[in-house]
């Protein structure tokens, strides 16, 4: 929990902060403002808790800023002013009210909450000539999209946006359009997702303000019902009827431009197609049965089981909850990324199928809340999470992923409110032992009594059949290429991840120029996270590339000839290149400083690797002169384990590694194909092609499925 200080501001200061006059809680993490959609999942969790005079300063944090600006910005920062996030407010003071039975403070609010509605009506929509005459006599109806008002770069995200606008075109007009839809991504706190994306490999393809989103119209929906129900409290009928019409008048928009009676769901409306935005599952699709935003006489049960056999593999088959999507765009709010915002939706989804048509989804349900508690169990309390393995964190992003996080808090605390007695502890939290098979047709019956970390019961059945589950654990290898990343003018020699996981460092060693190389482990790393990576080739060249946008986000000269290897330091602050120049170059990436910081020119020859941890720099060099390797490690005895056969290596130095759960040896080769052996019994179960020549350097990611190459043809490749 936070409050604004004014004394520590002097006179005639400028602060980014906007002016909230009571305390706050913010997301957590590196988070220290509060942010709009994020705190409707905090106030669940402070309701379970009872801080009831927290809630109402909040909220009133949010009016003031209602009254200030006319809607509440993205986050509490005068940079957020362009952009708003999902509207939540309406739904977070009927929880507030519903708790306290505050009828005051609702009254006092609705002239604020009517200012905000009347934002997004006036800022935040379109009208739309009437697509399905057979589902409507109406010539148009208006429905509500993102739209943030922004033609020049995120104060937040500056560089990034700048390269990435300037990278798809020189013309202006292009950036400015390229700004407004990185915003309007902002404004729907989904940022970013291939839901967004013409082209899900690529944010610079970013098309959100010609995208009608399913879910905030479901969102609004509800805000209408509920205002009409607000008003009605304190008597204003024609109010209450005008947003009573409203809703009634979405419902029958989200009828004919969402619904796809073929597909049986709902899906985003494209209006530059006039037509769904695609066929793909996004967990969006499904907001329409949360809000209750569908007619009544369209929904027979046949109908809504029909709905959840089509999506029973992202509903039901991972353990770690259910993914935003199931594409894998290297965007985080897509596959493999769970999110608690999302699992609470979809418990609000199965509460009212319930309540409202009387159909009994509860066993659905429980496995819903059980995966996503276990998950938060086994693990820390991240902002998002990796749906395959219980436990680990989600990756993408803007920044580094956070733990302690608030809507994450206040969906576990809501569920363990809901069904703390109907839950137990996992014995054990390994992504195959925790995932307890059992038949769907029974109900698993349990008398353990112990207690959780929560000090509630908390338990975990599954209804996937174990062949599938087998399936999805198996955590398959790598089987597409991602991303062709082009920028080096000449071949490149050396690829290297920064990571959150340790790793091996190899030093090559050539007993001859023409024989195949030995290596030996002489080093470890760990770095802050996965989402840059470092190359170095044949045009004398270091870059350095953001893997989710797949990008270079700086290009490092001054080797006079050949980069042969690279690294990463500890704080991804420093990157290493190791040349043929006989030098080591220093290159420090928190300044804008071209020049290397440090060179290092002891070698007498090629330096052929570097390796850095916390206290050493190591390298090793190609010095024909010396002909020897001296290594003062007696603890081996140099043992010949295993060999892998089947690529070609024959004349150049090649690197093999393992992959990131030590069950395969990956080495390119000299015809351009990268194979994976198992480990132990050294048979080729995955082989990739796509670069043309030899494949020189590879590395696994630290935590994730995907792999990244370097070759002779003077390109990088991405693999998942």
């Amino acid at each position: 929990m936070r409050k604004f200080d004014k004394s520590v501001v002097c006179d005639g200061c400028i602060v980014s902060s906007l002016n909230a006059p009571y305390p706050f809680v913010i997301p957590g993490g590196r988070f220290r403002e509060f942010y709009y959609w994020d705190t409707f999942w905090i106030v669940e969790g402070l309701l379970v808790s009872e801080m009831h005079a927290t809630i109402k300063g909040v909220i009133m944090n949010m009016l003031e800023a209602v009254k200030t600006f006319g809607f509440v910005p993205n986050g509490f920062r005068i940079y957020y002013l362009n952009r708003s996030q999902p509207p939540l407010l309406v739904q977070m003071i009927d929880r507030y009210v519903n708790a306290t039975g505050d009828f005051e403070f609702l009254a006092e609010s609705l002239d604020l909450l009517d200012k905000e509605y009347d934002f997004w009506m006036k800022h935040r929509s379109l009208t739309l000539p009437n697509i399905k005459e057979k589902m409507s006599l109406k010539d148009k109806h208006v429905l509500n999209l993102y739209r943030g008002e922004n033609d020049i770069p995120r104060p937040e995200s500056y560089i990034e946006d700048f390269e990435a606008a300037h990278a798809i075109s020189d013309d202006p007009i292009v950036h400015k359009r390229y700004y407004s839809n990185v915003a309007s991504g902002a404004e729907s706190g989904w940022d970013f997702t291939s839901r967004w994306l013409s082209d899900s490999r690529s944010l610079r393809s970013i098309n959100v303000k010609n995208i009608v989103p399913v879910d905030l119209n479901s969102i609004l929906y509800q805000n209408e019902i509920i205002l009409s129900r607000f008003h009605s409290y304190v008597k204003n009928n024609e109010k209450s009827e005008k947003y009573s019409k409203a809703a009634h008048d979405r419902l029958e928009a989200m009828e004919v431009f969402f619904w796809d009676s073929a597909a049986g769901c709902w899906f985003d409306f494209n209006i530059t197609s006039m037509n769904k935005r695609d066929d793909n599952y996004h967990i969006s699709n499904l907001s329409p049965l949360w809000s209750g935003g569908y007619k009544k006489s369209m929904f027979k049960q046949p109908l809504i089981q029909n709905i959840f056999t089509s999506l029973n593999d992202p509903l039901q088959l991972f353990p770690g909850g259910v993914p935003t999507s199931l594409i894998e765009s290297a965007q985080q709010w897509d596959f493999p990324n769970a999110w608690a915002p999302h699992q609470y939706y979809l418990h609000a989804m199965y509460l009212k199928l319930y309540n409202e048509e009387n159909l009994d989804y509860h066993k659905e349900m429980m496995h819903l809340v059980r995966r996503w508690i276990n998950s938060t169990f086994c693990g820390l309390l991240f902002e998002k999470y990796d749906v395959r393995k219980p436990g680990y964190a989600g990756f993408g992003g803007e920044y580094l992923v956070q733990d302690g996080f608030g809507w994450t808090n206040g969906v576990v605390l809501y569920f363990l409110n809901l069904y703390g007695h109907e839950l137990e502890a996992p014995s054990t939290c390994d992504a195959f032992d925790s995932f307890n098979l059992y038949n769907s047709k029974q109900e698993k019956e349990t008398k353990d009594k112990s207690t959780g970390r929560f000090g509630l019961k908390i338990g975990l059945i599954s209804l996937v059949p174990s062949q599938n589950l087998q399936r999805i654990l198996r955590m398959p290898l790598p089987k597409k290429q991602a991303a062709i990343l082009k920028g080096h003018q000449g071949p490149v020699l050396t690829v290297k991840f920064n990571g959150n996981n340790p790793l091996q460092f190899i030093l090559p060693w050539m007993g001859s120029p023409w024989n195949r190389s030995v290596t030996i482990v002489v080093a470890t790393y760990r770095s802050p996270d996965n989402t840059k990576f470092a190359s170095g080739g044949g045009d004398k060249m270091v870059l350095l590339w953001d893997v989710l946008a797949g990008r270079i986000v700086r290009k490092m000269s001054g080797h006079t000839h050949r980069v042969n290897s690279v690294a990463i330091n500890s704080e991804s602050s420093l990157v290493f290149s190791a040349s043929y120049d006989a030098t080591v170059r220093v290159w420090d990436l928190r300044s804008n400083n071209r020049q290397p910081i440090q060179i290092l020119n002891e070698a007498k020859d090629s330096v052929s690797s570097v390796c850095v941890n916390d206290h050493e720099i190591l390298t090793g060099t190609y010095d024909i002169r010396a002909g020897s390797l001296k290594d003062d490690n007696i603890t081996y005895n140099g043992e010949l384990l295993n060999e892998y056969e089947g690529h070609e290596n024959k004349t150049l130095k090649i690197q093999s590694v393992l992959d990131n759960k030590d069950a395969h040896v990956v080495s390119g080769s000299e015809d351009g194909k990268i194979r994976f052996w198992e480990l132990v019994n050294a048979n080729i179960v995955n082989t990739l092609e796509g670069h043309h020549g030899v494949v020189t350097s590879i590395q696994y990611h630290p935590k994730d499925d995907c792999l990244i190459s370097g070759g002779a043809d003077g390109t990088v490749r991405m693999w998942r």
